[in-house]
């Protein structure tokens, strides 16, 4: 979707280049030793910001360099670069490179004295980093952040990361968030803050190592579209969306074909409110692929979730869909 990336985008070989990864790739040298192959996405294998303090954490990397010029990212301001900012001055050489070589790929570590904060858009900010296997935020200030769409994308062999000092208060795009983070085992999204989002489209699609979700942290009330939320999550077999609130689902959109390909999943809490002429299919696609047996609400069989069978209010117990024999 390149429409919806910010101008300071571009694309090389299929990939999006944010602002701050082209900074990164003007380095030649790591503390005087050349690097032999440009650093790209496709060949780095961690991501850490840190404090300058944390020097056990980057004490075997060497600073990025251009020719003698140190290599730095950053922007004078949140809203004219979708790259990392730093406190007060936001001085662009406030946030330091250093690379770390391992074989054929590189760790990165951005470094500053003081906070570093995440852009206003995030949107594909690591995404396609194909050979990512962590990120450390451990310096990472994500309240100004508007927009999250795509950021992770298509990181497949991204394995764990903390997202708990995330704020995600003002964040309004989720969409394709986490979608093909295929390495991915679990997802501890617990502290998110989610009442301003108003897209979660494909936000965790193909997420094929994901067991289980739960979800009831998520406050949807302002969120218009789900539509393939967890499509081709292949060995998801729980979702808890009990703090779901329903009733701004866009009636156009696709909502009712969430779980398509999901086809180990045997239990859903369902969302406690609804709207009318909104519903979400417990089976959607070949029915020969699917855990076996039949989908059982208050001993009732049934296909799908919708107001007439799961609506309980704010306050009520979440009604809870089982699948078996």
């Amino acid at each position: 979707h390149p429409d919806i990336l910010p101008p300071s985008y571009f694309m090389e070989g299929g990939v999006f280049l944010s602002p701050w990864m082209q900074q990164v790739r003007t380095a030649d040298n790591m503390g005087g030793e050349q690097i032999s192959s440009q650093i790209d996405e496709t060949h780095i294998k961690s991501i850490k910001f840190l404090y300058a303090s944390d020097t056990s954490e980057y004490s075997e990397y060497k600073v990025a360099k251009k020719g003698n010029d140190p290599v730095y990212v950053g922007a004078e301001s949140a809203t004219n670069a979708q790259t990392p900012l730093t406190e007060e001055t936001k001085d662009v050489k406030n946030i330091s490179v250093y690379i770390k070589k391992d074989g054929n790929y590189y760790n990165l570590a951005f470094v500053s004295e003081g906070t570093i904060y995440a852009p206003q858009s995030c949107g594909y900010m690591f995404a396609s980093f194909t050979s990512l296997q962590s990120i450390d935020f451990s310096n990472f200030d994500t309240s100004q952040a508007i927009n999250m769409g795509y950021m992770f994308v298509l990181d497949s062999a991204l394995e764990s990361m903390d997202l708990s000092n995330f704020d995600t208060s003002h964040v309004a795009n989720m969409a394709m968030m986490f979608r093909g983070l295929t390495s991915m085992p679990e997802l501890n999204l617990s502290s998110f803050d989610t009442s301003n989002v108003i897209d979660m489209n494909s936000m965790f699609q193909n997420c094929t190592s994901l067991i289980s979700l739960d979800l009831r942290s998520f406050d949807t009330h302002l969120v218009t579209d789900i539509s393939e939320m967890f499509n081709y999550c292949s060995n998801l077999e729980s979702v808890d969306m009990s703090s779901f609130n329903m009733s701004a689902i866009d009636e156009n959109s696709s909502f009712y074909d969430i779980f398509a390909g999901c086809v180990k999943l045997k239990r859903v809490v369902a969302p406690k409110v609804w709207k009318d002429n909104i519903g979400i299919e417990l089976d959607y696609g070949d029915a020969s692929s699917q855990v076996p047996g039949e989908w059982k609400v208050d001993g009732q069989v049934v296909t799908s979730i919708s107001k007439s069978n799961a609506e309980v209010g704010e306050n009520g117990v979440a009604k809870v869909f089982e699948k078996g024999n």
